[in-house]
Parts: structure tokens; C-alpha cells; sequence
């Protein structure tokens, strides 16, 4: 890898985790420019890295989804991995709690939502198809069940307050997943 190329993965890396911190403190919807100087970088660097707010957002959550890859790889054919998997892509989703809807309201953002659903997808198959093996998930439940419940948990995170939402995510989804077994 060339020193531009590492310098440019730098970069990025820097931008995708100053925007988790702004993005925690002052919303979805915090200035790039904010963004860039917590990056330590120009605006112009954020925007050749991310041309938009949704890129940016989707690639914060794919971020977020690298650790549920992780995860289900490290767990896979395990007991509980299920669960597991899906419970670390809620907690990505209460870190970003309200990308979604900001992402839905956007005509252009259509092409980064379907491709985080399906990046989701690959993610809960295997470990889906462990569960239902093992019989802690009834066979009859399909990855549209999982995109189902996550969709859910997105509502849930959004109806509440801050200092209610991390209860009402664990219990939320206590009760999601009890209602995916036989």
C-alpha cells in the first residue's frame, strides 16, 4: 500500500470516528465541518471520502456492522450466537439512534439503506440458520423476520428519551427475541 493510500484509510478512519463522537453529542444532524475538525482534517477531505451526509451515516453504521460480522464469525455454531449477533447490531443502532428515519427522509439515501440491509442479511444468515439447528429460533423464522425486528428496534430507540432508551432496547428486544423461538 502507497503512503497516499495509507494517509486516504487514515483519513477516512478518522473522519467515521469523529463522526461518532459529534454525531453522540450534537445529533444526526451536527455540521460536517464539525465533523472535519474533529477529524483533525478539511472539509474537503470528508467530502472526498463521503460525499454526503448518508454516505457518511451508512459508513459509520457499516462500522458498526464490522463488529456484528466479528462477532457471528467468532461465535458461529455456537449456542446464544444468535441473539448475540442481533443484540450487537441494536447496540449500533442505539449509538445512531435515529440514522434510519434521517436516512428514509432523503430521496438519494435509498441505494446506502439497501445496501446496509443487505450487508445485515449476510451477517444474521449463518448464525440464523445455527439458531434454528439448535433449536433456539423456530424454524419458520427467515432473515425478513430479523430485518422485521430491527426495524422495530429502530421505532423503539426513537420513542424514547436518553436516559430511558438502553432499558427499553434490552428489554425490547428480550421480548423480540423470545417471540423468534419455537
Amino acid at each position: 500500500m502507497t503512503s497516499a493510500r495509507r494517509d486516504a484509510a487514515r483519513n477516512r478512519a478518522a473522519v467515521i470516528a469523529a463522526a461518532e463522537r459529534v454525531f453522540a453529542t450534537q445529533g444526526l444532524t451536527a455540521p460536517l465541518s464539525e465533523v472535519a475538525r474533529e477529524a483533525g482534517v478539511g472539509r474537503a477531505t470528508v467530502y472526498r471520502h463521503f460525499p454526503d451526509r448518508n454516505a457518511l451515516a451508512a459508513a459509520l453504521y457499516g462500522h458498526h456492522l464490522d463488529d456484528a460480522e466479528a462477532l457471528a464469525a467468532a461465535r458461529a455454531g455456537q449456542p446464544g450466537a444468535f441473539a448475540a449477533v442481533v443484540r450487537r447490531i441494536a447496540e449500533g443502532q442505539h449509538r445512531l439512534t435515529g440514522l434510519f428515519p434521517l436516512m428514509r427522509s432523503a430521496p438519494d439515501a435509498a441505494g446506502h439503506l439497501d445496501a446496509l440491509g443487505e450487508r445485515i442479511a449476510t451477517i444474521v444468515t449463518g448464525p440464523l440458520a445455527d439458531a434454528i439447528r439448535l433449536g433456539e429460533v423456530s424454524p419458520d423464522v427467515t432473515v425478513a423476520d430479523v430485518h422485521l425486528v430491527l426495524t422495530m428496534v429502530e421505532g423503539l430507540l426513537t420513542s424514547h428519551d436518553d436516559d430511558e432508551r438502553a432499558a427499553a432496547l434490552d428489554r425490547g428486544l428480550t421480548i423480540a427475541l423470545a417471540g423468534l423461538r419455537p
